[in-house]
């Protein structure tokens, strides 16, 4: 008789890169707690991926009714895994390419977690003072409920799993307030860095986080210091047409601005995604210039803190491509309207709140779409996640 706990290593080694390979996390995680042999196999694992540019990159769909599972939609093979993700449940999702997940509930509990370890970080709660405004204007809006959709974008300073005194810096806007503010886990309160400034994205570059206004002002967020301060550093890149969202990212050492072009329908409700274009900023001189190609890089954009993956090592993913989400928060805040209002625009709101999504090919200029899956939800829509494991 086999005593498995025995097997070789080296098999071991092969079974789990095998189950990497074939995308299934769910057997992997249970792998490493057979025994103590298999356990070791999935940490040498662990620590080879850490040290690889190897990733998956997943589609995790909208929110199901009544269901604590996520599906997650797979590049490479077309299909969906579905895995027991109760703590997203009813909450607002932003992911990180680090693997980790922040969760806003309805009542504005923050917290990080990872979503194959379910490893987890408290952070401070977030209230805002301006519910009085906000209910008198929008009388048909449920504040409550729309609160997860007030923090727009986040950025960590380092990764959990590495450095768990890492900072999160978050923007949040209601309409009447825009602040931007971070905090470290255990932390009872955020510190507020400034108010009145809308980021239109934050991105942690080289280890420090920068930011960049819907003005097109280029920040610094420091966050390290005895004195943390938000710093005017560049003045804006050149833009084009009417854009929807700017994103910052980062890819092979450069800082990338995106800028997402998009225009509504005839009936002023409906909308679609018809374009990007990307700069890169130089440092010397703040001077932004325009990228026509980016070479065998793919970069992913939407309700995530943005990053960029080297295409050929990244099954399923096409190179020089721009891959999106919907991250249009009026046409989630349009789906939590009072029935009376939603039954007016029912035929608008198919086209959506989670259904702009697609894959942009800077070489063609075209877009097209291959998700045939679940992609509306007023709370969780889809977004970017990637699987790296603490």
């Amino acid at each position: 008789m086999i005593n498995w706990a025995k097997l070789p290593l080296e098999i071991l080694l092969i079974i789990t890169k095998l189950l990497f390979s074939s995308e299934e996390f769910k057997a992997l995680v249970a792998f490493g707690g057979v025994c103590s042999s298999w356990r070791s196999a999935w940490i040498l694992l662990k620590k080879h991926l850490k040290k690889s540019s190897l990733k998956v990159v997943l589609l995790m769909l909208a929110e199901e009714e009544l269901s604590s599972k996520r599906g997650f939609y797979s590049l490479s093979k077309c299909n969906i895994h579905y895995m027991n993700f109760p703590e997203a449940k009813g909450k607002q999702l932003f992911s990180f390419p680090e693997g980790w997940i922040l969760t806003a509930g309805l009542d504005l509990e923050l917290t990080l977690l990872h979503p194959f370890s379910h490893s987890q970080y408290k952070l401070p709660s977030w209230h805002f003072d301006s519910n009085v405004l906000f209910q008198a204007y929008f009388p048909n809006v449920n504040v409550i409920t729309y609160c997860p959709n007030l923090i727009t974008r986040a950025a960590i300073t380092a990764n959990p799993s590495r450095k768990p005194d890492f900072k999160i810096v978050i923007t949040f806007d209601n309409g009447f307030e825009s602040i931007v503010a971070f905090a470290s886990p255990g932390d009872k309160a955020w510190t507020v860095l400034r108010k009145g400034t809308l980021m239109a994205d934050v991105v942690c570059y080289k280890g420090k986080v920068h930011g960049i206004d819907w003005d097109g002002t280029f920040w610094l967020c420091d966050v390290e210091g005895s004195k943390p301060t938000l710093t005017k550093l560049f003045p804006k890149p050149e833009a084009y047409g009417y854009v929807k969202a700017v994103y910052l990212v980062e890819s092979l050492g450069k800082l990338l601005a995106v800028y997402r072009k998009w225009v509504n329908e005839e009936n002023g409700l409906t909308y679609k995604t018809i374009g990007f274009q990307v700069s890169e900023l130089d440092w010397t001189n703040g001077s932004w210039t325009r990228v026509n190609s980016l070479g065998n890089r793919a970069l992913l954009v939407g309700r995530n803190a943005s990053f960029s993956v080297d295409a050929s090592e990244v099954p399923g993913c096409e190179a020089d491509s721009i891959y999106f989400t919907d991250d249009c928060r009026d046409a989630y805040w349009i789906s939590i309207e009072s029935n009376e209002f939603r039954e007016k625009i029912n035929s608008a709101i198919d086209h959506n709140g989670g259904n702009d999504i697609g894959v942009y090919s800077l070489k063609d200029r075209k877009i097209k779409t291959q998700f045939p899956c679940q992609l509306f939800s007023s709370i969780s829509p889809p977004l970017w996640v990637v699987t790296a494991f603490p």
